[in-house]
């Protein structure tokens, strides 16, 4: 069984997070970080928030003129909205990782995917730490929650440190 996940809002989740040398994601991601609209927005979320923290170019948004910033609606309606996922599709059902690839480089994203049981515990960590150490690219994970012990079924998530 799994050890129980310790909270970033502990003080033993604040030490690690400030132990660690392989977070340099952590602030942008804090910074643009975004709840998911609804229970099967996870991937929705996750780009948004991606997209944000790296700074690729957005849509204006409406209701604030002037700015420009990656929303969970908008998004939808940017490159690969209508061909690898539909808002009220991903409402019902959430996607898969296949198609958040496939919407990720759409917009413009260079995306290198890996399947879990393709990997040893070693290679995963490796790429943890790459992608981890280096500010200019993101992790994102799909994974099952009660892996983990957590609540709920399948889920896509940034990785921040």
């Amino acid at each position: 069984m799994a050890a129980a996940p310790i909270p970033l809002r502990e003080p033993a989740g604040q030490k690690l997070l400030l132990g660690s040398d392989a977070r340099a994601d952590y602030g942008p991601l804090s910074q643009d970080f975004e709840t998911q609209a609804n229970l099967s927005y996870c991937g929705a979320a996750s780009l948004v928030v991606v997209l944000n923290s790296l700074g690729v170019p957005a849509p204006p948004v409406p209701g604030y003129p002037g700015y420009h910033f990656w929303t969970q609606e908008n998004v939808f309606g940017g490159p690969g909205g209508g061909r690898f996922v539909r808002a009220e599709r991903v409402r019902r059902e959430g996607m898969t990782l296949a198609q958040l690839d496939g919407w990720s480089r759409e917009h413009g994203l260079m995306v290198r995917r890996f399947q879990g049981d393709q990997l040893s515990l070693v290679q995963f960590r490796q790429l943890l730490w790459e992608g981890l150490s280096d500010p200019h690219d993101r992790l994102v994970v799909n994974y099952l929650r009660t892996g983990i012990p957590q609540q709920g079924g399948g889920h896509i998530s940034p990785i921040a440190a």
